[in-house]
Order: C-alpha cells, then structure tokens, then sequence
C-alpha cells in the first residue's frame, strides 16, 4: 500500500502542466466597391485577400501572434450604353429608356418633357435626344408646345453631357459624349454617320479611313483645337427634320444631315476652334432646281441659317459630297439656294456695301469741311 502510494504521488507531478494564452491579433484592411450602371463608363473595384499561414509550436509558456492583410486591385472599363430607341418590332413605335414599346407620338411627348424641362441626370437627357429625334422621324412631327423642343433647348442640353462619357446609336442619330484623355494616343476628334450603318466616333488613328469612305456626313476637329478642352460633345442627326422649316427669314433650304457640336474648355478662355464638316446632299432634300449650296450654321439669335466664319464648300467627286471648315461650335450643315436667287442675293450684299460706301464718304466730306472751315477762321483772324 505505501508503495503503491509513492507511485500515485508521483503520477500526478509529471501530469501538472503551465498553461499559458496565445494571443491573436488580426488587422484587416477594407475595400471599397463602387459600380455605375446607368452610364457607359463603369469602374469596379475588387478586392483580393492574400492568405497567411499560422504554424503554432506547442510549448509551455509560449506567445504565438499572427497577422492577415488584404489587397485591393482597381480596373478600370469603358463600354456602349446598351439603350436605343429602334428595338420595337413595330415601325411606329419607339422604346423608352426603360425597354417599353411607345407610340412615336408618346416618345416625343415623353423625351419633350425632360429636355424642356431640363430634370434628370447627363444619362436621362442624352437618351431623350436620341428618343426625340427617333419619335419625330418615325411619325408626323406632333406641333404640340409640351411636345416639340426647340433648337436651343437640343443645343443646350448636348452642352450640359460634359460630366459622363456615354455613345448612342440609333438609326436616325448618333450621340457620342467624352471626356479627353490627352495623354492617350487615341484621342477623340468628331463623328460620322452613314445612313443604313449609323453613327461611328472619329480619333486620330480612325480619322483618314473614316473620311476615306462614303460617309453620310462627318465632323472632325482639329487635334490643335482641343488642347484646352477637357471634354467633347457630338450629336448627328440623319433626318433632322425639326430644321427643315426653322428660317423663316431667307429661301435658305435644308440639303443634309445636321451634326452639332459643344466642347467644355480647361479655362474660360474662348479660342477659334477649327472644325471640318463633310455633307452628302440628302435625297429627301435634293433641289429640283438648279442651286448653289453654302455650309452654315444656325443662328439661333436671328432664326436663320449663316455662314460667318465658315468656308465656301468644294465638292469631291469621289465621295459625291461637299467639304468645307468653320471656326466655332454650334449646329451645321449643307444648304442650298436657288440658282435664280443668286443674283438678288448677290444684289442685297452690295446695296449694303454701297450703304456703307455712302455713309463713308459723308463722313469723310463733313470732316473735311470743318477742316477747311478751322483754316478759314484763323486765316481771316491771324
């Protein structure tokens, strides 16, 4: 008994252990996910965790500490807004934003509101303008005041897509708005559009292949031009028939396409902004007469066409169209004039210069005459 005793006392030294904490400290960085839907430009971030491995020695008295961290990679993608107006089967119906099927009639109405309003997001207003422009082609232009937006209201709204990068093609428009990455080889410099193709960016890798073509119309800046602007805005329309009756003040005719452009500069700074403009006459505006064509613009101030600043447009016989240039942004195109007007237009230009020439020479006479008559006063009275 007393030795089986000792062999007990003995057993339950040898069990008798130290116990001791492992402490753990864990830190964890956080990522953050961001993603846009709704516009053409969308940026996800992802995060990868990087593993760790914990090997524990099991020993008395010992502190084992361990620390995980994670990484965040960030990638970055541009892609095409999927919306246009000419998914619905039915040739009289538009789609809204939404995928809905619409009369052209409620399309117009329903775009009408949110460019006269001005409510909604770049992305809601620039799908209106393809929407708009998509629902008065397709059906008779509705003259309602709460349908029919006008040419300032399309140019202003264009102006105001300064802060997305988005594209929109449909088969009567084409909307491109970006901003430019002027470190980037490929820069963005206009638009073009050919019918039954639709519309297509211009850069200056694309720029000799795209005008190397039988494009319906094209506008392409100056790379020189844009070196203050921080963003570019083209819109085309193929059947721009909300300016076919817009002058009512000359027997100025719509012959072309319209393409309108709007840029936001770095500075308040306004500088001469080259722009080249191509125009195939449209066959739905071709003169059965004889006439002259002019590239203009349209004066919104005085509701009529102008060709201030822009060139005289040469006709290339192997596109079969005009080219011609202009130093400043607004809406464009191809217009024509009676052959028969031309004299009398020709007239009303020099009857104002001979207005001008006569007011001249009044002035200089009247000049010379109180000339004359100082000198005969002090002659008379040294």
């Amino acid at each position: 008994e007393k030795y089986e005793l000792m062999e007990s006392v003995n057993s339950t030294k040898q069990r008798s252990t130290t116990s001791t904490s492992t402490t753990s400290t864990t830190t964890s960085s956080s990522s953050t996910s961001t993603s846009t839907t709704r516009t053409t430009t969308a940026t996800s971030t992802t995060s990868t965790p990087t593993t760790s491995t914990t090997t524990s020695t099991s020993s008395s008295s010992t502190l084992t500490t361990f620390t995980t961290t994670s990484s965040s990679t960030t990638s970055t993608s541009t892609t095409t807004t999927g919306y246009t107006p000419d998914v619905c089967s039915n040739s009289s119906q538009v789609a809204l934003p939404n995928g809905t099927c619409v009369s052209s009639g409620t399309g117009q109405e329903y775009s009408a509101g949110i460019l006269n309003t001005g409510n909604g997001s770049s992305v809601d207003l620039a799908n209106a303008l393809s929407l708009y422009v998509a629902s008065v082609n397709n059906a008779n232009m509705s003259r309602d005041a709460n349908s029919t937006v006008s040419i300032s209201i399309i140019e202003d709204s264009l102006s105001k897509l300064n802060n997305i990068s988005i594209t929109l093609r449909s088969d009567t428009s084409f909307l491109i708005a970006q901003p430019l990455n002027h470190s980037s080889n490929d820069i963005l410099l206009g638009a073009r559009f050919q019918r039954g193709l639709g519309g297509l960016s211009v850069t200056n890798s694309t720029v000799d292949p795209s005008l190397n073509s039988n494009t319906s119309v094209a506008a392409v800046i100056a790379e020189q031009s844009l070196l203050d602007v921080k963003s570019l805005q083209m819109f085309i329309i193929d059947k721009p028939t909300m300016y076919e009756n817009v002058d009512k003040k000359t027997n100025k005719s719509l012959a072309s396409s319209v393409v309108m452009g709007s840029v936001q500069r770095v500075s308040s700074e306004s500088s001469s902004m080259n722009i080249s403009l191509y125009f195939k006459i449209s066959p739905e505006y071709q003169p059965n007469v004889s006439a002259m064509y002019l590239c203009s613009f349209y004066d919104i101030s005085n509701s009529r066409w102008n060709e201030t600043g822009c060139t005289n447009p040469l006709f290339n016989a192997a596109f079969d169209r005009y080219e011609c240039s202009c130093n400043h942004l607004t809406s464009f195109a191809l217009i024509w004039l009676p052959q028969s007007q031309i004299g009398s237009y020709g007239r009303t230009m020099r009857a104002a210069d001979i207005a001008s020439l006569v007011f001249q020479s009044v002035s200089i006479v009247c000049f010379l005459i109180v000339i004359i008559h100082s000198v005969a006063i002090r002659a008379m009275n040294p």
